[in-house]
């Protein structure tokens, strides 16, 4: 360690009877230390990331620093500041608050540089950039992620309004995929955005779309239930994690995250589907033919996507394992309940059973 800092979300505070409390955010719980002394206050004071570990050595003696740092270190409320160092002035201003959180839950050994790192070099498919995928992919554009590739054959138009928050009244009439891009480039230059401006029509243009993608945002809604097969088949063939999401207000689904080697797939759900309900497969033959009829507004859309991007970040840092992992979350947007579906691996299923957890990822792709 060379410049100590307790960190920056760790707050010291003064109680009336002499003891000092390190207030975390975290569910760990505060610190207590009794009745420390001045020189312990001025100690404390000084891991602040200003001082090297030399200087501290200088000024408070080895024996006292060591012990204190071995401490905190032990309670998990200091860190580096020497970290800062490797991100770019730039990225480390405008990151600042998000890097204080990978530092909060990150494991050790897993840094915020890495954790930036990991999201700067990352690239991800969004299929959809409407309601739900349009707040995801403005989610993820938030945390810094370095590509991001669009597709999306709609034009915007006024009922999108209410819900869709990459566009605007200027923008009925255009194509979303390019309107997104442009948005989104507007609000972070650093991140390459690639518009493709049409339908996915079969599983081989999906595995054609997502090669080299580190994570896939499903959030196509056309054609009903034969979009969510081809991006079952196409990711767990590549090995790309993917997640879905649906709504049917004042019903949210986020996820489920399906991670290949890890979970079962979209395939394993129909088969318990069909078990479970007889008239699934009527159903689901119905709705071809005709739009939804669900309703649908922004803040459930906002929700579903903000939740969406906390799950793609957790899964590309490795600062925990994503909640929706194996499972989707169905909340009721009246009470905020919670209910968890798992994702319960079918053995012969035809995608995902023969996998092994070593599944390779696809071969990247060159993207213009």
């Amino acid at each position: 360690m060379r410049r100590p800092r307790i960190k920056r979300t760790t707050e010291p505070v003064g109680a009336p009877d002499g003891d000092l409390y390190l207030l975390r955010p975290t569910a760990a719980g505060d610190i207590r230390i009794e009745s420390p002394s001045e020189g312990d206050r001025r100690l404390l004071a000084a891991l602040d990331g200003n001082h090297t570990l030399e200087q501290l050595h200088a000024e408070f003696g080895e024996e006292p620093v060591g012990d204190v740092i071995a401490q905190l270190q032990e309670l998990e409320v200091v860190e580096d500041a020497a970290d800062d160092d490797l991100l770019a002035p730039e990225e480390l201003a405008r990151f600042d608050r998000q890097l204080r959180y990978f530092s909060d839950v990150g494991s050790e050994g897993l840094t915020p540089s890495e954790c930036q790192r990991r999201l700067r070099e990352a690239k991800i498919a969004v299929l959809g950039v409407g309601g739900l995928g349009g707040w995801a992919a403005w989610a993820l554009t938030c945390c810094g992620i370095g590509e991001m590739w669009l597709i999306d054959g709609d034009r915007v138009e006024i009922s999108n309004l209410n819900r869709q928050i990459l566009y605007t009244e200027a923008d009925i009439g255009l194509l979303k995929a390019e309107v997104a891009a442009s948005r989104l480039r507007a609000f972070n230059s650093a991140m390459k955005v690639t518009a493709t401006a049409r339908r996915l029509e079969s599983q081989i243009e999906i595995a054609d779309f997502i090669a080299g993608a580190d994570a896939v945002i499903d959030a196509a809604d056309w054609p009903a239930h034969d979009i969510e097969r081809w991006c079952n088949s196409a990711c767990f063939e590549a090995g790309i994690p993917y997640i879905t999401m649906s709504h049917f207000p004042p019903v949210a689904r986020v996820g489920p995250l399906y991670v290949p080697g890890k979970t079962g797939c979209f395939a394993c759900q129909e088969t318990a589907y069909q078990r479970e309900y007889p008239l699934f497969d009527v159903a689901v033959e119905q709705r071809r033919a005709q739009p939804s009829p669900a309703a649908t507004l922004g803040p459930a859309c906002g929700l579903i996507g903000g939740q969406i991007g906390m799950e793609i970040l957790h899964l590309l840092t490795g600062l925990s394992e994503p909640a929706t992992q194996g499972e989707a979350h169905i909340y009721d947007l009246r009470t905020m309940e919670v209910k968890r579906e798992p994702v319960v691996p079918e053995p012969d299923c035809p995608v995902c059973g023969h996998l092994q957890p070593s599944q390779p990822r696809g071969e990247a792709r060159e993207r213009g």
